[in-house]
């Protein structure tokens, strides 16, 4: 987000300063971006310190205005200034626990409702924060996500060859799951629909495709056959999405769904949960590029749609594919975005509600 942001924030007759830990210091870094004015905290996300130290960081940098990229709240009456705030959708109400819960009905929600403006990243959740914070629709602005061009880099065969040969993977040749194991994720049903599909293959004299995973073995066990990669880092994950035969992706939840657009930019099909962010993220995709599955609990559909991809593969999206796809989710665009909520907020009335 810094990075989309601090261009256009450099036009601006106002001042950005961006509140960062340690690690957000290092990541300013390698991006270029320590030019930029900040203010370090130990603070560490969603810290009960929060509550009293923004109220406190922000007075000392003499803040007009309090942009948060997260959901990250504070108690209203502390808060020095106004303050805009992105909330990407309503996973920890849904799927979180009970200590997540409280916090979005009890900090969270009164804290947006009082915000000069709510952002989010797709019309899907517009829709559901609409109904939920019981605002009017034009109280919430989309800035949809962008997909980091650094993650469509060109590589070479050498590379591609090389990047494949340390984890045993094939060109074209596996399913690649990019996700991790949180339960709307829903990767241990698709793991179980894969090991069940891989065992019928067996049967009939076939050899299954590998599934590849971006996260570690559980420590309750491996399932036989899948490879578990672990964290990956951005080149790795570019260079096995891109080399995959489909990306897979099983979530029951999503406020927009990235990693299937960003598959089909770096020129690999997909097959995704037909939910409606996915359905939005896409809508203008060739089909041939995408096998949906409509019912996305059900390990009997999953089993279905990798037999049918391995006995007659998808599309591979071509590069005007990508290209058109990349031209409507860019990093200027999301900075744009935020840009012209942070102009309005710093030079409007807020709304009573």
């Amino acid at each position: 987000m810094a990075a989309a942001l601090s261009k256009g924030l450099s036009q601006l007759p106002w001042r950005p300063v961006f509140l960062v830990r340690e690690s957000g210091i290092l990541r300013l870094k390698r991006l270029g971006l320590l030019d930029l004015e900040y203010l370090e905290t130990d603070l560490e996300f969603l810290s009960p310190r929060e509550l009293v130290l923004i109220p406190q960081l922000l007075r000392k940098a003499r803040a007009r205005l309090w942009v948060s990229t997260t959901f990250s709240s504070v108690i209203s009456f502390l808060m020095p200034c106004p303050w805009l705030i992105a909330i990407h959708d309503l996973n920890h109400l849904k799927w979180g626990g009970f200590t997540q819960k409280l916090y979005y009905r009890n900090i969270l929600r009164p804290f947006a409702r009082r915000a000069r403006r709510v952002l989010t990243v797709s019309d899907f959740s517009r829709r559901e924060l609409t109904g939920w914070l019981k605002l009017p629709r034009d109280a919430i602005a989309l800035a949809r996500n962008a997909v980091d061009e650094a993650g469509v880099a060109e590589f070479s065969e050498n590379e591609i060859l090389g990047g494949l040969r340390q984890v045993g993977l094939e060109k074209e040749r596996y399913f690649f799951l990019l996700t991790n194991p949180k339960p709307h994720k829903n990767s241990d049903l698709l793991i179980r629909a894969w090991r069940e599909w891989a065992d019928w293959e067996v049967e009939r004299g076939n050899d299954p495709i590998p599934l590849a995973v971006s996260f570690p073995a559980p420590l309750d066990g491996a399932v036989k056959g899948v490879k578990y990669l672990g964290g990956l880092r951005s080149r790795d994950a570019a260079i096995l999405m891109k080399s995959a035969h489909t990306l897979v992706f099983p979530s029951l939840y999503e406020g927009f769904g990235l990693p299937p657009v960003e598959a089909i930019a770096n020129g690999t099909p997909v097959c995704v949960s037909g939910i409606p962010p996915h359905r939005e993220g896409m809508e203008k995709v060739d089909p041939a590029c995408i096998r949906w599955v409509t019912e996305p609990g059900s390990q009997a559909a999953w089993v279905a749609a990798l037999d049918e991809l391995a006995r007659k593969p998808l599309k591979r999206p071509d590069h005007a594919e990508s290209k058109r796809l990349l031209s409507r989710y860019t990093q200027a665009q999301l900075g744009e975005s935020w840009i012209a909520e942070i102009t309005q907020a710093l030079t409007s009335k807020p709304a009573l509600r």
